[in-house]
């Protein structure tokens, strides 16, 4: 859905019930802009989230810490050298020590459940990743050279490979 250009068409969009898919996210959109204009605030002071078709609310600071998190174990897994594509593998041990405490101190609560959903992303992030090759730009370049001789000369000279005679 195109974010409207004002509340007025959001709350148009909310009054609106021929298309309750659209009514709901604007709805969603028109409280969170209320919410963020009646506390002065730029981020909403909560976040839903869905997590295996249910609705969990998240406050500021348990968004800001699922980001975090987030964000750590992304660049860890960039960063990794010797990365064996499994959630178990030893650059995602922090967020795994973190999910685990998360768990045992407080396993109902929403944070929990949308780490949960987070575990299963980054599961699927860490199989599907693949580091890009730093091949430096000269050998690239001296490569593609060799290529392009070698399709000039339709294959390798008539000398090459043959011994002189002494």
């Amino acid at each position: 859905m195109k974010l409207p250009d004002s509340i007025a068409e959001l709350e148009r969009l909310a009054a609106d019930d021929s298309r309750p898919d659209v009514q709901i996210r604007a709805s969603q959109k028109l409280t969170e802009v209320t919410a963020s204009l009646i506390t002065n605030r730029e981020k909403p002071l909560f976040t839903r989230v869905r997590v295996n078709g249910e609705t969990v609310l998240l406050d500021c600071p348990d968004r800001e810490e699922l980001e975090r998190q987030a964000n750590l174990a992304q660049v860890a897994v960039m960063q990794c050298r010797e990365h064996t594509r499994s959630i178990k593998c030893a650059c995602l041990a922090q967020f795994r020590q973190w999910f685990w405490n998360l768990q045992q101190s407080h396993p109902n609560a929403s944070l929990t459940l949308a780490a949960s959903d987070l575990w299963d992303r980054l599961e699927a992030y860490s199989k599907t990743y693949e580091k890009q090759s730093r091949t430096d730009s000269t050998l690239e370049a001296l490569a593609t050279m060799v290529s392009n001789l070698a399709a000039q000369n339709d294959g390798m000279p008539e000398w090459f490979g043959k011994r002189r005679n002494k």
